[in-house]
């Protein structure tokens, strides 16, 4: 009889875990899944591993370092965690940007030399993580869309939460406020038309405030609002911020807006694009590599590359100002949830997982 490795008792999941992010969303799911299959799992952010190896003797059978930099570096400075396998998740950050830089892909393949597994999202890294670093295994595993149950109808609506009109036509951009996310990107267009007289709809922007100065930088160019200051008696916003809410009331306030947009630069697979599809909205997505892998322009959803094309789609997918030239948007919500039915199973995610975990748990020949 083959010899099956068991399962590990105990993983910790390691990252910078701010709520809101996309990788606490990831490190939750993860949790969901691995309690699934019968495994306890404990998230632990990145700045608090000291603190918590300090008080907790219990050491965990495996890690998963959410982020190969800011997770997998955190795990690698504590000796007592020296002897305990490693699982590296890939983000968009470490493929697109850490790799090219020197001194911090120079802490990455420290990293990816401890680990046993690095597991990849996307096939879009692949090539270029391939390019960085050829003896590294690396595992594909496509994140599943797992949706709970969105909040009840007590929760505050999506426009009355950001103090909109009823009637208001909604784009929804969920990311952290960070330069690669590039929530500026279509704002900027926005404006411009709105001053030239032109009706617009309202974006809002939902996520942690992960840098102040460029939060600072939108208010101070007129691109964004609070919606804790925002005045009833004045023209609404042109973007309405709001700090990250529950997931359940996420998903909801999804449902409500008019059009899922993701302007980052770059990206690894946006969780947050396959919700959307997956809940039947239009997406509206920039052009990169990531996003190209998930968004097939006007099969499964429109990509932009410049503001005034990410613009226009957003207008025609709210019926603001359709356009002849793209598919009627029932039909780009149809076919996308159609793409994550077939590509994006929960049941898929937990095999994959389950076979890798026992992986790790086999010794090295």
């Amino acid at each position: 009889m083959a010899f099956v490795p068991a399962l590990p008792h105990l993983i910790w999941l390691v990252g910078r875990l701010t709520p809101g992010t996309g990788n606490f969303t990831t490190a939750e799911k993860l949790k969901r899944l691995f309690g699934e299959i019968g495994v306890s799992s404990r998230l632990v952010d990145a700045s608090e591993l000291p603190g918590v190896l300090s008080t907790d003797e219990t050491l965990p059978d495996v890690i998963v370092a959410i982020h190969a930099l800011r997770g997998g570096d955190a795990v690698l400075q504590q000796p007592l965690l020296s002897a305990v396998p490693l699982i590296v998740l890939l983000s968009g950050t470490d493929v697109n940007v850490d790799c090219a830089d020197e001194s911090r892909a120079r802490v990455l393949q420290r990293v990816l030399n401890r680990c046993r597994f690095v597991v990849s999202l996307s096939r879009a890294m692949l090539d270029t993580f391939r390019a960085f670093s050829p003896t590294t295994p690396v595992v594909h595993i496509p994140q599943a869309v797992e949706l709970p149950e969105c909040a009840t109808a007590t929760t505050p609506s999506l426009r009355a939460a950001c103090g909109l009109p009823d009637d208001a036509k909604v784009a929804l951009l969920v990311a952290s406020i960070r330069a690669v996310k590039s929530p500026g990107f279509l704002l900027k267009e926005v404006l411009r038309q709105r001053v030239s007289g032109h009706a617009c709809l309202h974006f809002v922007l939902v996520g942690p405030v992960l840098d102040s100065e460029l939060f600072l930088r939108l208010q101070s160019e007129g691109l964004v609002d609070s919606s804790a200051h925002r005045a009833s008696t004045v023209l609404p916003p042109l973007a309405v911020y709001h700090p990250p809410v529950e997931r359940s009331v996420l998903l909801s306030w999804m449902k409500q807006a008019d059009v899922v947009v993701n302007s980052s630069e770059s990206e690894g697979q946006s969780n947050v694009i396959l919700e959307a599809m997956s809940l039947g909205k239009p997406v509206v997505a920039r052009e990169n590599s990531g996003n190209l892998e998930l968004v097939a322009h006007a099969r499964t959803g429109l990509v932009f590359s410049t503001p005034e094309g990410g613009l226009a789609q957003c207008l025609h997918c709210c019926g603001i100002l359709p356009a002849t030239t793209l598919p009627p948007t029932a039909s780009l919500t149809a076919a996308a949830r159609g793409f994550v039915e077939e590509r994006h199973g929960w049941v898929a995610e937990v095999k994959a997982w389950r076979e890798l975990l026992q992986a790790v748990r086999t010794p090295d020949p």
